[in-house]
Parts: C-alpha cells; sequence; structure tokens
C-alpha cells in the first residue's frame, strides 16, 4: 500500500437464509462492495431477485 496510516477497514461477514424455508443459513456464494458518496447499506440476491 502506497499510504497504509489512510487506510480503513471493514470487515464483514453475511449469512444468508430464507425465513420459513432454510433451518440454517449459509455463507455467501459471491460477495463485494463497493464505497459510495450515500451512508447506504444494500443487500442483494441475485437468485431471489431481492435487495433491499
Amino acid at each position: 500500500m502506497d499510504y497504509p496510516e489512510g487506510a480503513r477497514v471493514i470487515n464483514v461477514s453475511i449469512d444468508l437464509g430464507v425465513h420459513g424455508r432454510d433451518d440454517q443459513t449459509r455463507p455467501p456464494v459471491e460477495a463485494f462492495f463497493r464505497v459510495i458518496d450515500e451512508p447506504v447499506l444494500r443487500l442483494a440476491s441475485v437468485d431471489l431477485e431481492a435487495s433491499v
């Protein structure tokens, strides 16, 4: 890293499950993030075609 003192770290773990269908949650197949100017946390499911 060129500027380690300016780095910020976020550590996120998300287990997924469908309410009423899955007895236990499962780790995600793919997860990513990007930094935007808005204070927003958006979760999207491609296979369920849902976003919150």
